[in-house]
């Protein structure tokens, strides 16, 4: 699953929400509450490993900025945040740093 999360986070920035349907997809087994638990105990491990970035944006076509770590927990822990947003809803988004980028990278060339 780390891998299919970096990769949505590599191709373009990925709402926690898409992750959700990611896993659905590719483990239709689990339930949805452990895919949450699933997704989001990988998203804090790329946080802390520097590989993505966690991002707020109000609404589609407006500029994401970027969340700080003080507000990870907040932001992670908050079921709403792991649902479809409205069209003017505050999103929270991951996107690849270039370290997380390198990691991916190496993983497909090893």
């Amino acid at each position: 699953m780390e891998r299919k999360i970096l990769w949505a986070a590599i191709e373009d920035y990925a709402g926690l929400w898409e992750l959700i349907w990611e896993l659905a997809t590719s483990c239709p087994e689990i339930s949805e509450p452990q895919r949450r638990s699933v997704a989001e105990r990988v998203v804090r491990d790329l946080l802390e490993h520097n590989c993505i970035e966690l991002y707020e944006r109000r609404g589609i076509g407006e500029k994401e900025r970027l969340v700080p770590r003080a507000r990870w927990d907040e932001l992670l822990s908050n079921e709403a945040n792991w649902r479809e947003p409205s069209t003017k809803s505050t999103e929270v988004l991951i996107g690849a740093t270039p370290a997380g980028e390198e990691v991916y990278a190496a993983e497909v060339t090893d």
